[in-house]
């Protein structure tokens, strides 16, 4: 088997992360501000099963043969390293480094190193399937989920999705 796709691989994790990052959202403040009738409204657009890309954990046999592929076997090992790596910091100076200079890559290429670490993560816990790279999934989705916003700098020159004033999601 060649390299694993990393955009297919992304895909198929970016629905659980937007999930995972509702639910760090802070609760008391969602849930004052949810409509209880929007909710209903929501949920009956939802398919009766929950789908997505790929095969689901559950099903080992499909996961169990992709575990001995080399380069699965590659994405453990990169995943084991990435556990043993503290997720980049991204303060808020970092952010405005663009607005201040014009450079796009200082705060890129942090950005996209949080970003990079989700799929080999995610992927080795499905081919090992033993939660020991649970608790790294879920630090990182918490740190996603914290960002201030979820716009590149050089999107957002007016700083209105930094200052809280606009909210637009760059899907990088």
């Amino acid at each position: 088997m060649t390299e694993p796709n990393w955009l297919q691989c992304a895909a198929a994790v970016m629905p659980a992360c937007v999930v995972l990052a509702a639910l760090a959202a802070d609760a008391g403040e969602a849930a004052d501000a949810l409509d209880p009738a929007r909710i209903r409204a929501v949920a009956a657009m939802l398919p009766e099963r929950p789908a997505a890309p790929g095969r689901p954990i559950a099903d080992r046999a499909a996961w169990d043969r992709l575990a001995s592929e080399p380069a699965f076997k590659e994405v453990v090992a990169k995943a084991e390293a990435l556990l043993a790596e503290p997720i980049p910091e991204q303060p808020d100076d970092l952010f405005l480094d663009y607005s201040r200079t014009g450079n796009r890559s200082r705060f890129q290429e942090v950005a996209f190193a949080r970003r990079r670490r989700l799929a080999p993560l995610v992927l080795a816990e499905c081919v090992e399937n033993k939660g020991r790279f649970v608790a790294g999934i879920e630090a990182l989705v918490d740190a996603l989920a914290a960002e201030r916003t979820w716009v590149l700098p050089a999107h957002d020159r007016s700083l209105a999705n930094f200052q809280g004033k606009s909210v637009d999601i760059d899907l990088f």
